[in-house]
């Protein structure tokens, strides 16, 4: 604002009677200098005005600094969730349009299980780098958290997928880590705007829901399609109905049985989580367990299991749950055990085994296994043979039980090499007092494989399919000898949950 200018202001304060005016104006002379003045008018009667100017540059600046900092990832520099939403809307209202790149790291969770978290952290700061030094400055960047990127660029439809394949590119190409040689690999979901959706709500929740595809299919990328809309629909959909899932108990527990093959007996059952829901049929977890989380409700569904589990160990027979890794994190989970496994009634109740994928034992601090343990459960390695962390922990801690992974038995076949290595590691497990627990069972040979092997127990749907327990509560409780022979078949078990879901 020039001198003529502040004196109009001026005539313009004292005739109305303002009684302040102020404003942050560029500092000007002979030439601008850069610098802003703050300008502070206030009207003292008779026609006159008081006036004071401040340099406010410094001042200024720093809160445009801090609004920046404020706007960044403090990890990677990138733009947050936040920043990014504001970018998305801005071209939103410019009617720009755009291909919106959602994407997160395949087996990053491995890596920060493996390598530790600081490692884990300079890998997302040197994908960050990457993003900012190999792509277009006017594509906006941002870390959402954790493992997940998102880009927006200012593209055509029909340019998403050239757009995928430079962000793949820069992204994958190999590194080292740690003296460690990686190749980062990453699954992306895609929607454009406006095709795809005309908000930035709508074009994140297509986004997802093209990622989630990209995941299911083992692509590295994936275009939202209408399938991808439906299902996003369908996730929506089952977000608002889980707390009343919850409070009305429709998550409930399925047994699968473990088998005693010398005795064909059945020991004990695996609890598994099905949602049951009215109207719309029997959920699997991979439908549920991950919109649980991100509502904070997965711890919930632990408890709950955990007291349904206990309840059917009354008839002696052991019964198992699996935690979620939010559960490795909970500093409640020990004294909740140890309550609900000193409530029971019976002195003779069977084990409650809490399993632990193998992938996960090392997020699961070594104080947080060992009060497990001590708290009257037995603490088992799921999927035992999917990484390579677990053997530390067998002789680390008093692990009760291994559960030999499927895909390590069904790649057995007729590799005696690979058969003679897990049966040292069956005869090493034996020798620490371990129960070895074979999964996937589903046919003779495979019997006959795992009997071979030494494996105490089986499980599968050779043996028995996961029931609900109202149909094997009285079953697993009631004392004596209870056979595969005697568990529902699959006719009781959809006759049940066809009545169960309306």
């Amino acid at each position: 604002m020039t001198a003529v200018g502040l004196l109009e202001v001026a005539a313009r304060v004292a005739r109305s009677g303002e009684s302040h005016y102020q404003r942050d104006v560029p500092a000007t002379g002979d030439k601008v200098t850069g610098r802003l003045v703050d300008v502070n008018m206030v009207a003292i009667g008779d026609g006159a005005v008081a006036m004071t100017f401040v340099d406010v540059t410094e001042e200024r600046a720093a809160e445009a600094r801090l609004k920046e900092i404020a706007a960044r990832d403090p990890l990677t520099g990138l733009w947050n969730r936040n920043r990014f939403r504001a970018e998305l809307n801005a071209n939103i209202a410019r009617e720009i349009p755009m291909v919106i790149a959602l994407l997160d790291l395949d087996d990053f969770k491995l890596i920060n299980d493996t390598m530790g978290h600081a490692t884990g952290d300079l890998l997302l700061q040197i994908l960050g780098d990457r993003l900012t030094s190999n792509l277009p400055a006017h594509w906006a960047m941002a870390r959402l958290g954790g493992d997940e990127f998102a880009i927006a660029a200012p593209a055509m439809d029909d340019e998403a997928e050239a757009v995928a394949k430079r962000i793949a590119e820069v992204l994958t190409s190999p590194l080292e880590l740690e003296g460690i040689r990686i190749t980062p690999e990453v699954s992306m979901g895609l929607a454009s705007y406006p095709l795809d959706g005309r908000d930035e709500t709508m074009l994140l929740r297509m986004a997802e829901a093209a990622l989630q595809g990209a995941k299911a299919h083992g692509d590295t990328y994936r275009a939202c399609t209408e399938r991808d809309r439906s299902d996003a629909d369908r996730r929506d959909r089952l977000s608002r109905s889980l707390a009343s899932g919850l409070d009305q108990e429709q998550f409930m527990l399925y047994a699968q049985p473990f088998v005693n093959l010398s005795t064909y007996q059945i020991v004990g059952a695996e609890g598994l989580a099905r949602w049951v829901l009215p109207g719309t049929g029997v959920l699997t977890p991979n439908l549920f367990l991950d919109l649980l989380g991100m509502s904070g409700y997965l711890t919930d569904l632990t408890d709950h299991m955990i007291a349904h589990a206990a309840s059917l160990t009354e008839g002696g027979r052991t019964i198992s749950i699996n935690l979620s890794p939010a559960d490795l994190h909970r500093t409640d989970l020990v004294d909740l055990v140890s309550k609900t496994v000193g409530a029971r009634q019976n002195p003779d109740a069977g084990r409650l085994w809490l399993e632990i994928l193998e992938s996960r034992v090392f997020a699961a601090g070594h104080d947080m296994i060992d009060d497990l343990i001590a708290s009257g459960v037995d603490v088992a390695i799921d999927d035992f043979g999917a990484a390579f962390s677990s053997l530390t922990r067998l002789a680390d801690h008093e692990i009760s039980v291994l559960k030999l992974d499927r895909a390590l038995l069904q790649s057995l076949g007729s590799n005696h090499r690979a058969r003679r290595l897990i049966r040292s590691v069956v005869d090493a497990s034996h020798d620490l007092g371990a129960v070895v627990v074979a999964e996937g069972v589903e046919t003779m040979e495979a019997c006959s494989v795992v009997e071979d092997l030494g494996c105490d127990l089986v499980q599968g749907f050779l043996l028995g399919r996961p029931a609900p327990e109202p149909l094997v509560a009285d079953l697993l409780q009631r004392p004596g000898s209870l056979t595969p022979d005697d568990w529902p078949d699959i006719d009781a078990i959809r006759a049940w949950e066809a009545e169960a879901v309306g």
